[in-house]
């Protein structure tokens, strides 16, 4: 693999990151808001929160999203069901971090929380896999 290819596969993974969990961020505002008054009356307050749970699903992707990861890739298993199945379980642990009765008191959240992580790991997957391949046939 050459320096470039290296760089540009570094590049695309680090971009990937940083939107996987923009897309969570987003779910959970719109989520969170059309259950109150409707998105529309409040896009800034949508806005808004997607900026704090930026923060939040950043961390959450760094703690578990990367070396979720980095397992994979030594295993060479980075695929799309892969990666939405980690991020599924990522989301359960999120909840269960967030919220350790929720198993108990409200078990259709993990439906909703696993499914936002699996969504944002399989952004992830389409950032970079797609960005490699614009540059890499072979990838």
């Amino acid at each position: 693999m050459s320096q470039a290819t290296v760089v540009r596969e570094s590049g695309y993974t680090a971009v990937a990151f940083f939107v996987a969990p923009l897309v969570a961020a987003l779910s959970l505002a719109f989520l969170g808001f059309a259950q109150i008054d409707g998105v529309a009356q409040n896009a800034v307050l949508v806005l808004g929160w997607t900026i704090v749970f930026y923060a939040y699903a950043l961390g959450a992707t760094v703690l578990i999203g990367l070396p979720s990861f980095l397992v994979l890739r030594k295993l060479g298993l980075v695929q799309w069901w892969s990666a939405t199945a980690c991020g599924f379980i990522a989301g359960a642990i999120v909840l269960i971090a967030i919220d350790p009765n929720a198993a108990s008191s409200r078990p259709n959240d993990f439906a909703v929380w696993g499914g936002i992580g699996g969504l944002s790991a399989f952004v992830f997957w389409l950032v970079r896999r797609f960005g490699l391949r614009r540059f890499t046939p072979d990838v």
